[in-house]
C-alpha cells in the first residue's frame, strides 16, 4: 500500500503466527486471591463454628473429629419451646 510516496507493507501472515496478548491470565490471579480470602473468612475458628458453617457431608469427608463431636453434641440438645428470655443483652457485632 502506498501513501504519499511511502510504501506500507502489512505482513498479515507473520502477525497470525503470534498469539494476541490481552492479559486475560491476570484476571485468574485476582479471582484466585479473592476466592482464597472468602474461603478463609468463611471457615470457623472453633469446632462449633465449623460445624455450624460447613455442611455435614464436607465435615464427614474431611474426617474432622472435633467438628463431628460438636455436631453430635448439638444433635443431643433437646428443643426448649415456650421459654422466654427475660432480658436480651447485645455484646457487639458477631460477624
Amino acid at each position: 500500500m502506498a501513501i504519499n510516496d511511502e510504501t506500507v507493507e502489512f505482513k498479515v501472515l507473520d502477525a497470525l503466527k503470534f498469539p494476541n496478548d490481552d492479559n486475560a491470565c491476570f484476571s485468574i490471579d485476582v479471582l484466585e486471591q479473592l476466592v482464597q480470602e472468602t474461603f478463609n473468612a468463611s471457615q470457623g475458628e472453633t469446632p462449633l463454628e465449623r460445624a455450624l458453617i460447613q455442611s455435614p457431608k464436607i465435615v464427614n469427608e474431611e474426617e474432622n473429629t472435633d467438628v463431628l463431636e460438636a455436631m453430635s453434641m448439638l444433635e443431643t440438645l433437646t428443643c426448649q419451646r415456650g421459654l422466654k428470655a427475660s432480658k436480651v443483652q447485645v455484646w457487639g457485632n458477631l460477624m
